[in-house]
């Protein structure tokens, strides 16, 4: 199958966005201890965020997150995906994910999708997200965005 890049070969990708609050970086398979227990101790509020596979959080399993994070980072060097880890400034803390992917919508040029912890949820992400919405906005060489949750 053929691989469509989601941004120009030129294009330089922004690989962290570091803010006053959270940064992102590119999530990668170092980060599976963590990415596993966060997806795993907040699953029921992650199916809450949004419809994806039923097995999907409550029955990943370690070795299935490995290959979902190698993929991310497989995707993220042919340019076709990317996704990021969003981090607490000050304690390091793991607060979620957002991906950014091709979508099928002709009237878009990606979707994205995002997800944090329920204790991040709770605290007021919208602040957060807004801010990564005009990172991608400025930094990206999107037109018109998709978020899908």
């Amino acid at each position: 199958m053929l691989k469509i890049p989601l941004v120009p070969y030129k294009f330089k990708i922004p690989n962290k966005l570091i803010t006053k609050t959270f940064y992102l970086q590119i999530l990668n398979k170092d980060m599976l201890h963590i990415d596993y227990h966060i997806i795993k101790s907040n699953a029921n509020h992650l199916l809450e965020t949004f419809d994806k596979d039923p097995k999907w959080p409550e029955n990943i399993s370690f070795q299935d997150n490995l290959n979902d994070l190698i993929l991310h980072g497989q995707q993220f060097a042919e340019r076709t995906a990317f996704a990021f880890s969003i981090i607490d400034i000050n304690t390091h803390e793991y607060l979620g994910c957002i991906y950014i992917y091709p979508t099928e919508n002709k009237d878009y040029d990606c979707e994205i999708y995002y997800w944090v912890t329920l204790k991040e949820f709770n605290k007021g992400f919208k602040k957060k997200l807004l801010v990564i919405k005009n990172w991608i906005k400025k930094d990206w060489p999107f037109k018109n965005i998709l978020y899908k949750n």
